[in-house]
């Protein structure tokens, strides 16, 4: 498939809610951009770490694919908090989080309260999350690293975006191109 036609599958179900998301592939000049195998690890790996920036961003998730000869890399970049520098160092081992309820689960919440307000018949009791339990990151991590990715994080959005310091996260994830590629 496409390459954008996967981060656009990633991203997709994370859509509707009150933010902005923004989907590119950039490749040298004059090169069209890869096909790659559709790996239901990379999806939901992927789809994780989009979550996890949809659930933290202010107002912004972009999910950016870089191309050069030897490497793809994808990057999911969010213009929240960014990571907190006690967490850092851990992140990606189990059962380390600093997840505040997300928006989906805010919405979720939000649904179940108007139910009962209305008293709608039979509305589920379905209590949201309170926060994480520190495992989608590591999941996602293992799972990425098992198609030959390689996970990194940092700092988000560049300072050039916004006044004053960068801000947000970066999770990045780089292949050599013969792991995602399919060859023509």
């Amino acid at each position: 498939m496409a390459l954008k036609a996967l981060l656009e599958e990633v991203v997709e179900p994370h859509r509707g809610f009150d933010l902005a998301f923004e989907v590119n592939v950039r490749t040298p000049p004059g090169q069209p951009a890869p096909r790659v195998r559709r790996m239901p690890e990379v999806v939901h790996g992927l789809s994780t770490l989009v979550e996890n920036a949809a659930d933290f961003a202010r107002s912004t998730v972009r999910v950016q694919a870089l191309v050069d000869a030897g490497w793809i890399e994808i990057e999911i970049l969010d213009d929240g908090p960014g990571f907190p520098g006690d967490i850092l160092p851990r992140l990606g081992e189990p059962y380390v989080t600093s997840r505040p309820q997300g928006k989906a689960r805010r919405a979720l919440a939000a649904q179940i309260a108007d139910a009962a307000r209305r008293r709608a018949p039979a509305a589920p009791q379905i209590a949201p999350s309170q926060g994480g339990m520190g495992l989608g990151f590591f999941i996602a991590r293992t799972l990425l690293e098992r198609t030959g990715g390689q996970v990194s994080v940092g700092q988000g959005l560049p300072q050039s975006e916004h006044k004053g310091a960068p801000r947000g996260a970066r999770v990045a994830v780089r292949w050599a191109r013969p792991a995602l590629e399919v060859a023509d």
